[in-house]
């Protein structure tokens, strides 16, 4: 962890380091890894022999979590739907 921290320094990149076992500061990360701990890791179907088999499956697992499914925390709206329409909300009060 020194190195990455250290790292982030010398790219002058700000880092949040979150307190350990403080879940409920990170619920849309946590909630994203559950997801793919039950709807992707644990495939019995995955089959993947190799790592180009495994990175396909998980850009398309990663395609159906941000396209497919809506959230109720976003309103009903799929990430990508989500992201498009405050995307549209943010550039609409620059223009006007």
């Amino acid at each position: 962890m020194k190195e990455f921290e250290q790292t982030c320094v010398n790219l002058k990149t700000l880092l949040y380091v979150l307190p350990a076992k403080k879940p409920k500061y990170n619920a849309g990360v946590e909630r994203g890894n559950r997801a793919f701990r039950n709807e992707f890791y644990n495939q019995q179907s995955l089959g993947a022999e190799s790592f180009v088999e495994i990175k396909n499956a998980l850009f398309k697992a990663l395609q159906k979590y941000n396209t497919f499914r809506p959230y109720f925390s976003l309103k009903g709206l799929t990430p990508m739907e989500y992201l498009k329409t405050s995307y549209r909300k943010v550039l609409l009060s620059h223009v006007c």
